[in-house]
């Protein structure tokens, strides 16, 4: 059917994250599906992961690598956590019940990533978008950033028509 690469939200495989970011999935989950779409032929396996958070170290970040360098991962989209205007994070945020890390904490955390993706083999293609290869980069954020009709498909998935996304 073409479908070519499988990208799974695993946002993190440590569960203090997954808690924090309100996800039902285990860390073990996300474990599972990777290795399952390895089992049934998907070659191309990309993950979402969110860094920046709240109490994160790079101590944390170092246990996520340990975890991804086990899995047939070849593309990681790499997001830092963005605090959205109106959302229940904001308000947390505004009224001190959660703090976010330092720039200098950042700083650190960002580094950490750059040298376990490096250190992986993974190569940087966007801001946020690593892969293994070219072979694995992403043929949906080339067309969106060349202004071409996509289609996505599942629950978290979006299109573009030409006209809207």
């Amino acid at each position: 059917m073409g479908i070519n690469r499988l990208s799974i939200g695993v946002q993190s495989f440590l569960n203090k994250n997954l808690q924090f970011l309100k996800r039902r999935h285990s860390p073990e989950d996300s474990i599972k599906k990777i290795e399952l779409a390895y089992k049934v032929g998907f070659q191309n396996i990309s993950i979402d992961l969110i860094w920046g958070l709240p109490s994160q170290t790079q101590e944390d970040l170092n246990k996520e690598f340990l975890i991804i360098r086990e899995l047939p991962i070849t593309h990681i989209s790499a997001y830092k956590l963005t605090v959205y205007e109106e959302t229940p994070l904001y308000y947390e945020v505004a009224k001190g019940k959660v703090k976010l890390p330092t720039d200098e904490i950042i700083e650190t955390l960002y580094w950490t990533l750059l040298e376990n993706l490096y250190e992986l083999g993974f190569k940087r293609y966007e801001i946020s978008s690593f892969g293994k290869t070219e072979k694995y980069f992403s043929i949906h954020n080339r067309l969106y950033w060349e202004m071409k009709p996509f289609l996505g498909l599942g629950v978290g998935a979006w299109s573009f028509d030409l006209r809207k996304r």
